[in-house]
């Protein structure tokens, strides 16, 4: 039985949170905060045994049940929906809208990518991305332990495979697999290629969910050595957040991607350690489990949308 636990530290003998995310223990981890982590486990066992304090919040079964209702359901894009917006868009405005197949998924399925702006080449390019990697194997690779997945956002080269915890797992049955090697993937593959060729000024890739400005590194506690390239980002993310604050008041933390916890291979860092493109991840919405988690409320869809517009424009004019 799969369940979400809050695991605490609240015993002298239990060592810091970090230890417990560090450690290759197939957790799932959903949500790490200053006094807390959530994530879901089959059992809370080997947290229980190590010292911490763990309460049980909700078995993921039901977690699912009442907030992906069909109402809720029905109220999100499907690929199909999302692919005809697109077309549309383009056909209303060609002189500057381009639809481009960029690669193929693993079940042939087209990845696209839209560009907007001027159609003669130019060098102020930037990149938003989205549906990148879904809790987290949007991938369906069939595993040799018959496990599916690996997890896109683990999967690109710069750093890759060098951790191997909870977060980064070299085991194909967690969620955070990282594959066999960096860019097995068609879908990783595809984003490189496009990064490659386009050599964007600057990177936003969207997440959900824990209100967070996230930017490099994610693979070490350390922060990233150039000191002006480390002023850029924390100055915008903290603006950022200002911006999204000012609109609906919501809160969205800013802070270095290994201060949440260690990933190996995500995007940013590899846009970053590979072509030094300033990149964050912007975890949407909802602030907590309670709130949704990673199905957020269809309701809060807009307001996450119209919070998130003032930081990506401002992002768009410092960056260019």
């Amino acid at each position: 039985m799969n369940i979400v636990y809050t695991v605490r530290a609240d015993s002298p003998e239990a060592p810091e949170l970090a230890q417990l995310i560090d450690l290759p223990l197939g957790l799932d981890i959903w949500q790490v905060q200053a006094e807390h982590i959530v994530l879901r486990a089959e059992e809370e066992q080997a947290a229980r045994q190590m010292g911490y304090t763990t309460e049980e919040l909700v078995e993921t079964e039901n977690h699912v049940a009442t907030f992906a209702t069909e109402a809720a359901i029905a109220a999100y894009h499907s690929a199909e929906t999302l692919e005809h917006d697109l077309r549309q868009l383009v056909e209303s405005q060609p002189e500057i809208a381009e639809l481009r197949e960029i690669g193929r998924s693993l079940e042939d399925r087209p990845i696209w990518a839209l560009r907007i702006g001027e159609r003669h080449a130019t060098e102020h390019k930037l990149l938003f991305m989205g549906c990148h990697h879904a809790r987290e194997c949007k991938n369906r690779r069939h595993n040799a332990d018959d496990s599916i997945g690996v997890d896109p956002n683990r999967h690109y080269g710069y750093m890759w495979g060098t951790l191997n915890i909870n977060t980064s797992s070299h085991v194909p049955s967690d969620p955070t697999y990282v594959g066999p090697r960096a860019f097995s993937e068609p879908e990783t593959r595809a984003v490189r290629n496009l990064v490659a060729r386009e050599l964007f000024r600057g990177v936003i890739t969207y997440h959900s969910f824990s209100q967070l400005i996230l930017y490099p590194w994610g693979y070490t506690l350390r922060p990233i050595p150039d000191a002006s390239d480390r002023a850029t980002m924390t100055k915008l993310a903290e603006r950022m957040a200002q911006l999204i604050k000012g609109v609906h008041g919501s809160t969205y933390r800013p802070q270095q991607s290994s201060q949440l916890y260690r990933t190996a291979g995500d995007t940013t860092d590899w846009t970053y350690g590979e072509y030094a493109i300033p990149s964050f991840t912007i975890e949407l919405r909802p602030d907590s489990l309670e709130n949704g988690g990673f199905i957020l409320p269809p309701e809060q869809i807009q307001p996450t949308f119209e919070e998130n517009l003032p930081a990506a424009l401002e992002f768009i004019d410092r960056i260019l």
